[in-house]
């Protein structure tokens, strides 16, 4: 397993790398590198047959490898400096199928830089602003959860809120069908009331009236 030794502005750190990966200061990038003079998309490395080969991405202020400027591609050898503005990486290629156990800190050792973090995983260490890790793959971080309203659900059956929701609801049933009564009983004494009202006026026209009162006189 390949690794980067990486100096830069967030301290030193051991990065595993696989077949292909892109360097930059960029967070697009597999490998993120903290540095003013770090362009956002710098050098990518591959491997190809056997080898490991670096190439400049047109970065600002270019790829050196032990000192020399890389013109197109440059083949990587064990032990290789690679410097990217102000950020100095060492190339290790291991033969042996090592873990990254042997490359990463245990651990108990101590976080310097304060924007590095451990992967709770593996134990590697990684950027903050990095979401993976870059061994393990796991997630570095969990998204805040929102913080909802608590679900009122109804009140079950027999409970005081139920029994106090089911007595208002009978009150408000009896309060409705005791003014529906009342209505109804003014309705018909209204309409009572003029039925007699009519009656009497026809009476009186027709002297009807009058006749019956002079009987009853006699």
């Amino acid at each position: 397993m390949s690794y980067l030794e990486i100096q830069d502005q967030a301290g030193k750190r051991w990065v595993p790398v696989g077949d292909y990966f892109t360097i930059g200061r960029s967070v697009q990038n597999h490998v993120v590198l903290y540095g003013t003079a770090v362009s956002r998309n710098h050098a990518r490395i591959v491997f190809q047959a056997r080898r490991a080969v670096v190439e400049d991405l047109g970065s600002t202020y270019g790829t050196l490898v032990n000192g020399e400027y890389v013109q197109n591609w440059h083949t990587l050898q064990n032990g290789d400096q690679i410097r990217l503005g102000d950020a100095l990486i060492t190339f290790h290629m291991r033969q042996d199928g090592g873990r990254h156990a042997a490359v990463t800190p245990a651990h108990g050792t101590p976080v310097v830089a304060p924007n590095m973090t451990r992967c709770p995983h593996c134990g590697t260490l990684n950027l903050k602003s990095n979401s993976i890790c870059f061994h393990c793959g796991s997630a570095l971080w969990l998204p805040k959860q929102s913080v909802r309203e608590p679900v009122r659900t109804a009140p079950s059956r027999g409970s005081p809120g139920r029994s106090h929701a089911s007595n208002g609801s009978r009150v408000r049933r009896r309060t409705s069908a005791s003014n529906w009564l009342i209505t109804l009983l003014v309705a018909l004494s209204i309409v009572l009331l003029s039925l007699m009202s009519m009656l009497i006026g026809l009476l009186i026209a027709s002297g009807s009236l009058t006749n019956l009162l002079s009987r009853g006189a006699m």
